[in-house]
């Protein structure tokens, strides 16, 4: 399965954006913190307000990533969940069928494989998974001291020659 495409805003923080692949229509939601679901628990709001203050700071978020950033918030706090449950459950469980033990791989763990790929999934609908930024040059703003995405240098001809 192909992946996904990227989102305009990372093409463009990333320096890969061209012209004759841009859409003209399409929608630019307005930047902003989306409003907190009223269904998180205390430790998903907690992680609602880490994941805004990233997104904010990368300027990804926008008022419609609600969904999306609440599903991100309850998936990070689930694979936590089960990783504590894994650090005091044991790794081989035996199970007894109608002739005989079985031993078998703790049901957790595919449950928290299947948890850390969505969790995988999300990081990268968002850009916060590390080989999207990969590509992504920093430099200093002049006068105001923050740090802006550039598209990377361009090698001229003769670089590869020197």
């Amino acid at each position: 399965m192909p992946n996904p495409p990227k989102p305009s805003h990372l093409k463009a923080v990333q320096g890969t954006e061209r012209a004759d692949r841009k859409n003209p229509r399409e929608p630019q939601p307005p930047k902003g913190m989306p409003p907190v679901p009223e269904n998180l628990t205390t430790e998903e709001l907690i992680e609602w307000g880490r994941n805004c203050e990233r997104l904010q700071t990368m300027g990804v978020l926008s008022e419609v990533d609600g969904m999306a950033l609440e599903q991100l918030c309850v998936v990070t706090c689930e694979v936590r969940r089960l990783t504590l449950k894994l650090r005091d459950a044991d790794t081989i469980v035996v199970t007894t069928t109608q002739k005989e033990q079985v031993e078998k791989l703790n049901p957790l763990w595919a449950q928290l494989n299947v948890a850390r790929k969505r969790q995988h999934d999300l990081w990268a609908a968002f850009g916060l998974d590390p080989s999207s930024r990969t590509r992504v040059h920093t430099v200093q703003a002049p006068g105001n001291g923050n740090a802006q995405a550039t598209k990377p240098p361009v090698k001229q001809a003769n670089d590869y020659f020197n």
